[in-house]
């Protein structure tokens, strides 16, 4: 995907302009190796790895119910029953 636009930020009443924006999607690692070495070389050309997504804790809990990972006590004595066994 190519972005041709030129993008203005005003901060503390200056104008800061950023640059175009190219993304690669590249499905072979040796193709992506040789391109990421070529660009590289060009001293205005910045390299960015894709960032991942941090789960959330209720994506983690909802993940637990999913697979089955929930207890269930009748009673405190009941769950200290459960943990001690």
């Amino acid at each position: 995907m190519y972005s041709n636009v030129l993008y203005l930020r005003a901060y503390n009443n200056k104008i800061y302009f950023l640059m175009t924006q190219l993304t690669l999607t590249i499905s072979d690692p040796k193709d992506a190796s040789l391109i990421k070495r070529f660009l590289s070389k060009f001293d205005t050309v910045t390299i960015s790895k894709p960032s991942k997504k941090r789960k959330t804790g209720l994506d983690e809990a909802i993940e637990d119910v999913k697979a089955g990972r929930v207890y269930h006590a009748e009673s405190v004595d009941d769950l200290f029953d459960q943990l001690n066994s």
